[in-house]
């Protein structure tokens, strides 16, 4: 199994050039059904839970486009959790068990040969689904995946037209309301995985997937790939208005270049970056700038009208959050959790002051607050209000 990504290019020699980052592979029968199983196979929705202590950081669960909440799921309590685990099997959520490459040897080899060969960073996980079921709407994914079908089958629907190779933070919920109706507006195809079957599917193509008449199980492997401008950051910027200057120039220009898989070949491309970088930067305003990356603090009263979240992490990370899409935020012993539907922040305890006020314990235009017990809420409530 280890040799999975050498089988698919001596199938498909021509597989980096003509396929990598720009369109589906559909192989079928790749593996055997009953070697997948043996290997990787779940006898119950439930096993991976008794083998592995899953939390709120890799184990998740989504139902009709939506996430679900479930104490049970993160119950320190093994019957608990379990029992939590069934149940919503059984009703037809979708259990991600995330970053598998962690717990599973095997898969830990298939996705260091992966990163090898493809000089990618990959991850596993594993859904598991019951009969009749939608996991998640339609939407993008913002790394390319490799989908092996453990057992039963799904059907994929795929949109021809992506949106061309989104940035880590360009969620399909996101996007302006025209490019989204472009994009689903266009033409679209059907495949059906069966057991053994293999999918390649870069970022930024919609797609829809279902079960049919059986459970399903099937392994992703997400291939997080460096941009041009990404490895531009990283090698020539080094301070939030450094890089906020720079995305108003490269990500926001329109062009594409900056956007595909950095390649050794491309550093020309990075020292003619700099150049223009040095020559705009001292003409761009730092208001706008401010404005297009990280918006302001807004008030309580403002809050509850556009809901944004801005917050700082450290000195060289930030991240931006629309709450119209959060659906719950749940506290553990050292950190914040807000959930939406396809994307997911954890904040450090210690940040927490830097976040705006969050309703005590109360629905909040589709917030909630979910605390472990009443001390950690209590804390929570201390640190936000500054009491």
């Amino acid at each position: 199994m280890n040799e999975m990504i050498d089988k698919i290019i001596k199938i498909q020699p021509d597989f980096k050039n003509k396929y990598l980052s720009k369109r589906h592979l559909f192989l079928k029968s790749l593996y055997d059904p009953i070697e997948l199983s043996s290997s990787f196979g779940l006898k119950s929705a439930a096993q991976l839970g008794e083998i592995h202590s899953f939390d709120s950081s890799n184990l998740r669960l989504a139902k009709d486009g939506e996430r679900v909440y479930d104490a049970g799921i993160y119950s320190t309590s093994q019957s608990s959790r379990l029992n939590s685990i069934q149940n919503q099997f059984n009703i037809g959520t979708t259990l991600i068990f995330e970053q598998l490459q962690n717990y599973v040897p095997k898969l830990e080899e298939i996705s260091e040969n992966i990163n090898s060969v493809l000089q990618c960073n990959s991850h596993v996980n594993s859904y598991v689904v019951n009969r009749n079921s939608n996991g998640f709407g339609c939407h993008f994914d913002i790394h390319d995946v490799m989908i092996l079908q453990i057992s039963g089958c799904k059907k994929w629907t795929i949109w021809e037209t992506p949106y061309y190779l989104p940035y880590p933070y360009e969620n399909y919920s996101d996007l302006k309301p025209e490019i989204k109706e472009d994009l689903i507006n266009g033409n679209k195809f059907e495949l059906v995985l069966e057991a053994g079957d293999f999918l390649y599917l870069p970022r930024g193509f919609l797609h829809t997937v279902e079960t049919q008449k059986e459970s399903s199980e099937h392994l992703t492997f997400g291939l997080q790939f460096k941009s041009i401008y990404q490895t531009f950051e990283d090698l020539f910027l080094f301070n939030k208005i450094d890089k906020m200057i720079a995305r108003s120039i490269f990500q926001y220009s329109g062009s594409t270049i900056f956007r595909k898989n950095f390649a050794a070949t491309d550093f020309g491309i990075l020292k003619k970056m700099n150049e223009t970088y040095q020559k705009k930067k001292g003409q761009k305003n730092y208001i706008e700038l401010t404005n297009l990356i990280l918006p302001s603090p807004i008030s309580p009263e403002q809050f509850t009208k556009n809901l944004t979240i801005a917050s700082k992490i450290n000195s060289r990370c930030y991240f931006k959050w629309c709450s119209k899409n959060l659906k719950f935020a749940y506290l553990t012993k050292t950190s914040l959790l807000l959930v939406a539907p396809y994307n997911r922040i954890e904040i450090p305890k210690s940040y927490l002051k830097h976040l705006l006020k969050i309703s005590k314990g109360q629905t909040f235009k589709g917030i909630e607050i979910f605390p472990t017990d009443k001390k950690i809420a209590n804390e929570l409530i201390k640190i936000l209000y500054k009491v």
